[in-house]
């Protein structure tokens, strides 16, 4: 690392040395003549250096360094994608300009590279620099480049592929905006590639291509109704009877995903009836679980003990059990989960806290499962539509607020509007929390 610094700052030393242009030309002349010469090509040395020469014009602080240093990676990259063409394109293009001193001296209108980029070639560059800097994972980087190069379509609709991008306008992209949203698709994979446009925009105005990027507010709105976050009785039952029943039987599951999916199966369902946050759930121990003074009810405990995390203080709270609620077996879960951890400090879903997001993808994927081999199923189904549906049964039901905040763990006064006071005693909140799921009206 210490060497990579040092080649860095001798690069930046090297960029910034030029007593003038043409001094400057006849060097990247050079480069590029080296380049085309180099046998054989290792991708490692190329990646190297355009990656040494990034970081170098985040560090730039004058003109001449800038320019040469864009320069320089642009050489790297021809080399490092092998393009004769170009590399003899810049060492034609790089010659002394002996026909006026006066234009010598104007170094701000002098450009080292003839011609600025349209936008299909800052795409390509900008997928190359993802893909060398690493901020594209393997996995990830042919569909993500596939999605970016896919703008190009729509630019050249908007006749807008020549141009240069240095002379693309707002209202240009404006154009290139409507396009995406004539062409059937969502709002969100359209503001999705409004994003991906923004990106190349900013990658361009961060090598000095353009003074300032135009894609600026450019997103869309969603500006109709959006359908209910909550959840039907009759879709939160679907749901968890896929994970208590449906899961086992559709596909043939291993001896050790069973034995996961004892404990895992209850995740949703504590969820539908406590309407507490994923997380909060899944660092659930024994001694979190408890009994009332009066042993009239079971609650959860949620808390920042040891290595839990909560959201923010309020988050902390505790929260009854309903048995019966959404056909919660209350009997069951403590037999079959709690009392079969051997300390208080057990997780009761055999999880690990360090494990927290692969637990959350996993509950994520499962539900994803749900969701592909059920038509019926709510697109916008998550973990967190029971915690909205947990909200909207206590607004439908007329839960007082300072009930409905206590459940929730928020400290907003409009509780409702997000989703639907503290010291709320744990039996009376009991009490409330039954009328949720009972029939009578009062």
């Amino acid at each position: 690392m210490m060497h990579f610094d040092y080649l860095k700052e001798r690069l930046l030393e090297q960029a910034g040395s030029f007593v003038n242009f043409d001094q400057m030309r006849e060097v990247l002349k050079e480069i590029a003549k080296t380049e085309l010469m180099r046998q054989p090509k290792h991708d490692w040395f190329y990646k190297a250096e355009i990656i040494k020469t990034n970081e170098a014009l985040q560090m730039a602080k004058k003109v001449e360094q800038v320019r040469f240093l864009q320069s320089y990676g642009d050489i790297m990259k021809k080399g490092l994608q092998s393009d004769t063409d170009g590399l003899l394109s810049i060492i034609d293009n790089y010659k002394p300009d002996t026909t006026s001193k006066a234009s010598e001296a104007s170094k701000d209108e002098i450009n080292i590279i003839s011609t600025v980029k349209a936008f299909p070639q800052m795409v390509e560059d900008y997928i190359n620099e993802k893909e060398i800097s690493g901020s594209w994972t393997s996995a990830t980087l042919g569909t993500k480049a596939a999605t970016v190069r896919k703008l190009v379509r729509y630019f050249e609709a908007c006749s807008l592929q020549d141009k240069p991008i240095d002379q693309i306008t707002r209202q240009d992209l404006l154009e290139v905006r409507t396009a995406l949203s004539n062409d059937g698709l969502k709002l969100s994979t359209v503001n999705g590639q409004i994003r991906n446009i923004v990106a190349v925009f900013k990658y361009a105005e961060l090598l000095d291509v353009i003074p300032k990027s135009p894609a600026v507010k450019l997103l869309l709105k969603d500006r109709e109704n959006k359908a209910s976050k909550a959840l039907t009785e009759l879709e939160v039952n679907n749901a968890l009877n896929y994970f208590k029943y449906d899961y086992f039987t559709e596909k043939k599951r291993s001896k050790k995903t069973i034995e996961t999916m004892k404990f895992i199966k209850w995740i949703p369902q504590l969820a539908a009836i406590t309407g507490a946050r994923l997380n909060e759930i899944l660092q659930l121990r024994k001694g979190d679980l408890k009994q009332s003074d009066n042993g009239l009810c079971w609650f959860v405990d949620i808390n920042d003990k040891g290595d839990n995390v909560l959201k923010n203080k309020s988050s902390a709270r505790v929260v009854p059990l309903v048995n019966g609620a959404y056909g919660f077996d209350l009997e069951l879960f403590l037999n079959e989960v709690v009392n079969t951890c051997n300390d208080d400090s057990d997780n009761i879903f055999r999880l690990k806290n360090s494990d927290r997001q692969l637990n959350s993808i996993k509950i994520g994927k499962i539900l994803k499962a749900y969701r592909d081999s059920h038509p019926e199923a709510p697109e916008s189904l998550s973990m967190h539509s029971f915690r909205h549906t947990m909200a909207t049964l206590c607004l439908n039901k007329k839960m007082p607020e300072s009930f409905a905040k206590e459940l929730l763990g928020h400290t907003q006064s409009i509780t409702y509007g997000l989703y639907g006071s503290a010291g709320v005693d744990i039996e009376t909140m009991y009490q409330e929390m039954l009328k949720l799921w009972s029939s009578d009206p009062k």
